[in-house]
């Protein structure tokens, strides 16, 4: 029996030697798994960090933006109301011109009644001429009325 229990204490000391070395390492995976856990834990803080400055840089970046747009689209605005101010000149110089160009023909007219008038002295003449006249001064008359308030009368001056 001695040799059994010396067998059961060499047995015991190599499994209290074998529970040691085993708390040990474990104690020190513990301490390694604590420290990766610690460093993780921080890499995570810095990345959570990280993203959220670009979050907010992009959030600024689109209110820039934003600005920008609304900008644009207030001059955009103002552009088209120049435009539209534009092709009312424009139609304004188109009828401006086709009224000149309606006092240059009556003038003309106006100017040949006036030549064959000086050359002729007989009454007859010079009332159907007086008659034509007015027939043509009348329009003429009528849109300087209209554009620069000259009175629009019938008669001829003497």
């Amino acid at each position: 029996m001695s040799t059994f229990h010396t067998s059961f204490d060499t047995n015991t000391v190599n499994v209290n030697v074998l529970i040691a070395s085993l708390g040990s390492t474990l104690r020190n995976k513990k301490d390694a798994l604590e420290n990766v856990h610690t460093r993780i834990q921080f890499a995570n803080t810095e990345f959570q960090t990280f993203i959220s400055s670009k979050i907010d840089k992009l959030y600024e970046d689109l209110a820039v933006e934003n600005k920008i747009m609304d900008k644009i689209s207030v001059k955009i605005e103002n552009v088209k109301v120049l435009l539209v101010k534009l092709a009312h000149a424009n139609r304004r110089i188109d009828d401006l011109l086709s009224k000149k160009d309606a006092m240059k023909s009556c003038i003309a007219d106006v100017h040949a009644y006036l030549n064959n008038f000086n050359e002729t002295r007989d009454t007859l003449i010079t009332k159907s001429v007086r008659k034509h006249l007015v027939d043509k001064l009348r329009p003429v008359f009528a849109m300087l009325n209209r554009m620069e308030g000259v009175s629009e009368s019938g008669t001829l001056p003497k």
